[in-house]
């Protein structure tokens, strides 16, 4: 990861992003209400983003980057349950394909699972089954 500033990472200019930082900190000590929060500061320059471009292009990108690691530990997590010492056996792509399910958790339950074995019923013509 780079050590330079988040303002070179998007090509911000840091001069007018000083200057902007010094009218925009006397302007939010003068409210009666001052923003607590990264997400404060944004609303209360909602209203000033024609003033303070650079200020505010920063602080959207400073609050839509993520904060942590907590999806990628979430993703562990289904991954150990998922190949538990039962399931030593499967190939990789039944595992991603688990894995992704176990992740997506949310977007996986809002399936139609009539929908996913009626197309399995039409692409497997073959089966003794009768599914349909």
């Amino acid at each position: 990861m780079s050590s330079l500033p988040l303002s070179h990472s998007f090509r911000i200019s840091e001069q007018d992003l000083q200057c902007e930082l010094q009218i925009a900190k006397r302007w939010i000590e003068t409210k009666s209400n001052r923003p607590n929060s990264l997400l404060g500061v944004l609303h209360s320059l909602e209203s000033m983003k024609e003033v303070f471009p650079s200020l505010y292009k920063l602080l959207q990108i400073g609050v839509t980057i993520p904060v942590s690691s907590a999806q990628c530990e979430r993703a562990f997590s289904s991954l150990k349950i998922i190949k538990s010492w039962l399931r030593t056996s499967m190939t990789d792509v039944r595992l991603a394909d688990l894995t992704t399910l176990g992740v997506m958790k949310d977007r996986a339950k809002r399936l139609d699972l009539s929908l996913i074995v009626d197309s399995f019923a039409r692409g497997h013509q073959n089966r003794k089954i009768i599914l349909l």
